[in-house]
């Protein structure tokens, strides 16, 4: 329990109340039935828990939620997607929150659940900040409590599209290495186009040592592909972070 800025934070480890051992489940539900024995709470309650709660099948998660699917509900040897249902009401019941966050999906949701006493509490399940765990978009969530007047403020923010911008760096790229080919071509053909007379006339020239005349040819198309590379790079920078 954690108590800021008039808020109560409950952070529940509530995987562990659906454990049948009382070795396991036993700090848990001693956390709820203290909380249950608060009758008149000192302040709103914010519950955090990592596994979502339950919600009927195919809630909608509104439009913040990057998946076409909605929560999934699978269950597996220590794993859930959701809670159960009679965990959902017993947390719910003995803690009465006024909003909960919840994780483990990766992707954003927002479903209200009503409580025993007519009031609805709406949970929140924040996406995940990294975007190779399954969305495409990274996202977080910055919560702002306040206790002067109570309020507690919650706004969703995500992270540019980092795959999108790699394929803009694939496709730079790509460009690059076309401009320096094409502009080794064309230097190739002014040389090789030359009239033959005007090469015979031309004085003979001393052989030069391959090292500078390599890192001269070398820095001419660094430069051109710095040429395409660079504002492309800009444009990039300049689309995802400030547009």
């Amino acid at each position: 329990l954690l108590d800021v800025a008039g808020h109560r934070l409950v952070l529940l480890d509530t995987l562990t109340l659906e454990s049948d051992s009382a070795h396991v489940n036993a700090s848990s539900r001693a956390l709820v039935e203290r909380l249950r024995a608060e009758r008149e709470p000192r302040a709103p309650r914010v519950l955090f828990s990592h596994v979502p709660l339950r919600r009927p099948p195919h809630t909608d998660c509104g439009p913040l939620r990057q998946s076409l699917e909605p929560v999934p509900d699978r269950r597996g040897y220590q794993f859930r997607d959701q809670l159960q249902a009679n965990t959902t009401a017993y947390v719910l019941d003995a803690i009465m929150p006024q909003v909960v966050f919840s994780g483990d999906d990766h992707d954003t949701c927002t479903v209200a659940h009503t409580l025993s006493n007519g009031r609805s509490a709406v949970e929140h399940t924040i996406g995940a900040f990294g975007w190779a765990s399954g969305v495409p978009i990274a996202s977080y969530a910055l919560l702002a409590l306040q206790a002067d007047p109570l309020e507690l403020a919650l706004q969703h923010c995500f992270l540019p599209y980092q795959l999108g911008i790699y394929k803009c760096y694939a496709v730079a790229f790509v460009c690059s290495l076309l401009v320096a080919a094409a502009c080794c071509r064309r230097r190739s053909e002014d040389c090789c186009g030359a009239e033959p007379g005007l090469i015979a006339a031309l004085p003979p020239r001393k052989p030069q040592a391959a090292g500078p005349h390599c890192i001269k040819r070398v820095a001419l198309v660094m430069r051109d592909v710095a040429a395409v590379a660079v504002p492309t790079y800009i444009a990039c920078i300049l689309y995802f972070y400030i547009v």
